[in-house]
């Protein structure tokens, strides 16, 4: 009896500190330890972390045009093409396809008359070619190696069907041509819309390959390479090849003369005064 009463009062005793211990800690919830708090670092210039630009409001540029597959005829025939005079020593410019596979190129001056060009050049991997006649001494058109940009207008001047006549465009977009057969070439080219032709004509334009692009200063930002007669475009070198021919060396961009303001009101007259004085000449390519 006496034990069993010394087993209470122990009991009691324990349950009784264990209710004193709970009160002091905070009423009845359970408390967890604290973890002792970890000390401060320094910056130690960890590089910070990129933010994503704030895309909100911004238009994105549509997506580059479809590539351009042209088919380049194994087999060469008497042809003509267009080219433009850009030095004093008689360096003309115009497109590798008019003059690649020719046994001779003549410039025409007149009906009857014919300069032959010597120094005959096509540069790999672009539509591109430059020849040289040192007795034609004529007034040059000026280089920009600045690309043209969407909505910008552009005067195309030359002999397409093999007749004097002027083209109207502007620039839709970039894209990239490959042309296949004879050669092979992947290039840049700026995509323009035709907007006009002076005198009026219809069908192809074929024969003002090799014609100049000029801005409305007069500047020369490009040369016809193809066009597509269902969707009225018209493609042009991209304005870097300039300066991977010789031509840089015989006319300096740094000077960039306005030589003449063209308007689509003007254009037509300039044309004919180019081709006059024989700025912009016909190219023709004989084979045996």
């Amino acid at each position: 009896m006496r034990r069993r009463l010394e087993f209470i009062f122990y009991a009691v005793f324990i349950i009784g500190s264990i209710l004193i211990n709970a009160v002091s800690e905070g009423g009845g919830g359970e408390r967890r330890p604290q973890l002792p708090s970890a000390p401060q670092k320094e910056n130690t210039g960890l590089p910070p972390v990129a933010l994503l630009p704030d895309t909100r409001g911004i238009v994105r540029s549509p997506s580059p045009l479809p590539e351009i597959n042209v088919d380049v005829d194994s087999k060469k025939g008497t042809s003509v093409g267009t080219g433009f005079v850009v030095s004093d020593t008689g360096r003309i410019i115009t497109a590798r396809h008019v003059v690649d596979g020719c046994q001779r190129v003549f410039v025409r001056e007149t009906k009857n008359r014919y300069f032959e060009a010597e120094d005959v050049q096509s540069y790999r991997g672009v539509d591109f070619a430059t020849l040289r006649v040192p007795s034609l001494h004529t007034a040059t058109l000026d280089l920009d190696t600045t690309v043209s940009m969407k909505g910008d207008v552009g005067y195309m001047m030359g002999y397409p069907q093999g007749k004097p006549a002027d083209l109207s465009a502007r620039v839709i977009g970039h894209s990239t041509m490959r042309s296949r057969g004879r050669y092979d070439t992947r290039e840049r080219v700026t995509v323009w819309l035709e907007t006009e032709r002076l005198p009026e004509f219809s069908g192809t334009i074929g024969g003002l390959s090799g014609g100049p692009v000029l801005d409305g200063k007069g500047h020369v930002i490009g040369t016809a390479v193809a066009s597509s007669m269902r969707r009225g475009r018209i493609y042009t070198t991209n304005p870097s090849v300039f300066t991977r021919s010789r031509v840089i060396e015989e006319n300096d961009l740094s000077l960039r003369r306005t030589l003449f303001d063209i308007t689509p009101q003007n254009y037509g007259e300039t044309g004919i005064r180019l081709r006059k004085d024989l700025t912009i000449v016909q190219i023709v390519c004989l084979v045996d």
